[in-house]
């Protein structure tokens, strides 16, 4: 089914601005006659909510408006992603994965090293109270070494390719 612009907006209960900025964008497409293609223009901007068999023409061709519409859509979803990726919103999942694993075996070398530094120092006292606050405040002094080690920035600027 086709709409103007006009009974789209109604449909959509926005205003005619937003579905002429809809069409600008590329949110939305309009067929040769300047209408839209309801089922086309719906699935563009919510989504499929069904798996369907494409419409075709009344002679079984493709609809030349609903295919145009979904290349639109994929090629607007893919440059957003290189737009995403380029501004370092988007990171490659192995950049993440090799950063976490340097991350995570730090802080493995670092907890398997409070032992050889408590040893010692709880061997040489006999006060179960002054042993319990020797590891807590070595516990604690970890485990905020460990949290500031961590970085919250771009994890593709500390792995080496």
């Amino acid at each position: 089914m086709r709409m103007t612009k006009a009974a789209f907006a109604r449909h959509r209960g926005v205003t005619g601005a937003a579905v002429t900025k809809m069409i600008k964008t590329g949110r939305i497409v309009v067929g040769d006659d300047n209408r839209i293609h309801v089922e086309a223009a719906n699935n563009m901007l919510d989504g499929p909510v069904e798996q369907e068999p494409a419409p075709t023409n009344t002679d079984g061709s493709p609809d030349i408006d609903i295919e145009r519409a979904r290349k639109m859509k994929a090629d607007a979803d893919l440059a957003e992603l290189k737009v995403k990726e380029a501004e370092g919103r988007l990171i490659p999942i192995e950049v993440i994965k090799a950063a976490d694993f340097q991350t995570i075996r730090t802080w493995r070398d670092t907890l398997l090293g409070v032992a050889d530094r408590l040893s010692a120092k709880c061997a040489a006292t006999t006060d179960e109270r002054k042993v319990n606050a020797i590891i807590m405040q070595e516990i604690r002094a970890t485990l905020e070494a460990m949290a500031n080690g961590v970085d919250y920035g771009r994890a593709g600027d500390k792995v080496e390719s």
